[in-house]
């Protein structure tokens, strides 16, 4: 426990070199009257006697006095025996403080030694020799057990001991007064080398200098990592603790230091293996779409359109075999091939592109062409053959979907009559940009559809970018980027 920072200071100046103040708790006023005489008789320097009846009137007179040694008499009217001392010392630890008993409260007077008084006279027994000898062995006594308090019971208890670095530094010149074993520890210096630093030797906070820190509140640096440097040039995150305390008679900061650095990495690592998982949910989820279109693609032409070209074998037959139902048949044929038209242009937009030579910038070319045909929308594109031998298989069916992503959102919703595509790589990057002169949207009013949603997911696999520029009636563009 430590009972020094706050309620200890030493007193440095020599006792014969200043005056004192005393205050005698006595509630018979003739042993007050002889204690004060034998106090004025002495040699000392006395500057204020302050009496007081009762205890209450010590602590009203306490309030704004400030006295070096207290005469304490153990028996008044609103306090009796140990009790009274036990207040007295409990509020004014740091004064001296000598029991004034009567012969038969010898045995409580020796009780009050024990626990901590400095002192006792037995009333009617001294003169002002003996009040002059126990003023002063009383307030040297007092002395050096408040130096033993600071020198033992802090350091050794809450400051050396203590498995945090902490330090003391002086608020006025910032340089290093007494420092921990976990402090040499952390920083990796001897402790004559560390406290010759100032404490911005240490801080490696380029945008503020510790003399602005100087008064910023305790909260405030709680609130905030700051860098730190060790001796081998190493930089450390650290949270701290600050105190303004008393140490050898002056304010000062008391700092304890909380090394974040490795929680700091390990949350940041966190993120990263979060954001990674996300993309590996993403891209399971993609993929296991693609393996749903390539079957049900499969299906419908292995299985479906098969049977269809079966039914359209049986028609002709027929047709060749009743002239009467020559114009059902020939409606029912045509019916057919339209089936088996539409389930090829399905099976194509369900199956990936062939990732073969040329077969991305064929399959695009398809894509274009269909949507030309069957919404007669006037189409201008401007594709990069490059393409073909610098992306993956994997950012190949990227920039396929994508296109076909955003040609459905166009038909599907925004009216347009043109459509400009532009497909290129720029240092590296693949540039693409589909822009239509459709009715637009308000992208603050409107939340990603999702459509939208998928081409940004394909986008952020690829590392990439995506932008929208659009307003109501401005038409629409959308712009991707990712390395290659």
């Amino acid at each position: 426990m430590i009972l020094c920072l706050n309620h200890y200071p030493i007193i440095f100046a020599e006792f014969m070199e200043k005056t004192m103040n005393v205050l005698i708790i006595e509630d018979n006023l003739g042993d007050f009257v002889l204690l004060d005489d034998a106090i004025h008789s002495s040699n000392l320097n006395i500057d204020e006697i302050q009496h007081a009846n009762t205890l209450g009137e010590a602590f009203t007179i306490l309030n704004n006095y400030k006295p070096d040694i207290i005469f304490l008499d153990l028996f008044l009217p609103d306090s009796v025996g140990l009790e009274s001392f036990i207040q007295i010392q409990n509020l004014f630890a740091d004064t001296a403080i000598v029991i004034v008993s009567g012969l038969s409260d010898i045995a409580t007077s020796v009780q009050a030694l024990s626990l901590g008084a400095q002192d006792y006279l037995v009333k009617g027994e001294f003169n002002e020799k003996i009040i002059e000898k126990t003023i002063r062995y009383s307030i040297e006594r007092k002395k050096a057990e408040l130096q033993i308090i600071l020198s033992e019971e802090k350091y050794r208890q809450i400051f050396y001991d203590n498995p945090f670095p902490m330090f003391i530094y002086d608020i006025d010149t910032l340089q290093m007064i007494e420092c921990n074993d976990a402090t040499l520890q952390e920083y990796g210096y001897t402790r004559d080398e560390f406290l010759q630093l100032n404490i911005n030797d240490i801080s490696y906070t380029p945008d503020i200098h510790l003399e602005t820190k100087t008064e910023i509140s305790n909260q405030e640096f709680r609130k905030k990592t700051w860098n730190h440097i060790k001796k081998n040039g190493e930089i450390i995150l650290v949270k701290i603790t600050i105190y303004k305390v008393e140490y050898a008679g002056k304010r000062v900061h008391q700092v304890q230091i909380h090394n974040v650095t490795e929680e700091v990495r390990l949350q940041e690592q966190l993120a990263e293996e979060q954001i990674k998982r996300q993309h590996q949910i993403t891209e399971a989820a993609l993929q296991a779409q693609e393996n749903e279109r390539i079957e049900i693609g499969r299906e419908l032409h292995d299985n479906i359109n098969q049977i269809l070209v079966a039914s359209l074998l049986f028609l002709d037959y027929s047709l060749t075999s009743n002239e009467i139902k020559i114009d059902l048949l020939k409606k029912s044929k045509h019916l057919v091939s339209d089936a088996i038209a539409e389930i090829r242009k399905l099976s194509k937009t369900l199956i990936p592109p062939s990732v073969g030579n040329n077969e991305l910038i064929s399959s695009l070319e398809e894509l274009l062409e269909t949507v030309h045909l069957t919404k007669q929308i006037q189409i201008h594109k401007s594709i990069n053959i490059n393409i073909e031998e610098l992306l993956t298989k994997e950012q190949k069916l990227a920039v396929y979907r994508i296109i076909q992503e955003q040609l459905n959102n166009i038909i599907k919703h925004a009216h347009a009559t043109e459509i400009k595509l532009n497909v290129d790589i720029v240092h590296n990057e693949l540039m693409l940009s589909i822009k239509d002169n459709g009715k637009g949207v308000d992208i603050s009013q409107k939340s990603k559809g999702v459509g939208l949603q998928n081409i940004t997911s394909r986008t952020s696999l690829q590392k990439g970018t995506v932008n929208f520029i659009t307003a109501p009636n401005k038409g629409f563009e959308l712009l991707v980027q990712f390395p290659i």
